[in-house]
């Protein structure tokens, strides 16, 4: 079943919907099916810049988390529809259909993880939903991410450096970010239209973006070092002549 409003989300995060089977060997599983509907509001939200939808169906933890940073909700809100509209280039910026589609469910306690596609692309990194007062709010990011570390523990992450199509007789580009002890990790990224994984320590941003730089000869950096970590995919893109930002802190 899906909800045509945004005004009632509270019972959509509430509740189960109660749909039919997708089809009589796969049953549909009736709280993918919400968390789906949630993610959808959600983006619809964020594009749209429905502050009140988004403050109902946020966590504690977010809520918090952007009551401590400048710009609050209306900054919140302009970095994710940006990097939303970066992320999935075939997005009307106008008005978006229904297109997310959880792919999995990881279902811990009181936490929810879900794998996600929009239009068919993938969206690599899992959305989270905690359960708060009898219903599953979004935490976006994994629980815990805005709380102190224990003592002695590395602010790290694992961010996502993607490469575009620069023809074969480019060099490829040594990509590097700050890390705790105030040093440097670079690794190459040695083939094209391919995203790899770097450690990187949280220095800034809404969701702890780090510090990046290109050290290979003739390459350059195109506008912020700081990347703020992109909870829809890609944290920072390399090409031919440069390297770049999804979002910057």
């Amino acid at each position: 079943m899906r909800i045509g409003t945004i005004g009632i989300l509270a019972a959509t995060l509430a509740t189960a919907c109660d749909a039919p089977p997708e089809s009589a060997s796969k049953p549909a599983d009736p709280l993918q099916q919400q968390l789906e509907e949630a993610v959808n509001v959600y983006a619809r939200a964020v594009q749209s810049r429905d502050h009140g939808a988004l403050k109902a169906m946020l966590s504690k933890e977010v809520l918090g988390r952007l009551g401590r940073f400048e710009g609050g909700m209306d900054r919140f809100v302009e970095k994710q529809r940006g990097a939303m509209l970066k992320t999935f280039t075939m997005m009307d910026s106008v008005k978006m259909a229904d297109r997310f589609t959880v792919t999995g469910l990881n279902l811990q306690a009181d936490t929810a993880a879900v794998t996600l596609t929009y239009a068919g692309q993938e969206v690599p990194r899992p959305f989270y939903f905690v359960k708060e007062d009898g219903r599953w709010a979004l935490n976006v990011a994994r629980p815990g991410f805005s709380q102190a570390l224990p003592e002695g523990a590395l602010p790290m992450n694992t961010y996502r450096v993607t490469t575009q199509s620069w023809g074969s007789n480019a060099n490829f580009r040594d990509i590097g970010c700050v890390q705790s002890n105030g040093g440097w990790f670079f690794r190459t990224v040695n083939e094209t239209n391919k995203s790899y994984p770097i450690g990187c320590q949280n220095v800034c941003g809404f969701w702890t973006g780090s510090q990046f730089e290109l050290s290979t000869p003739g390459a350059r950096w195109d506008g912020s070092h700081y990347c703020d970590y992109n909870t829809w995919g890609t944290d920072v893109w390399v090409n031919a002549s440069t390297g770049y930002c999804t979002d910057g802190c």
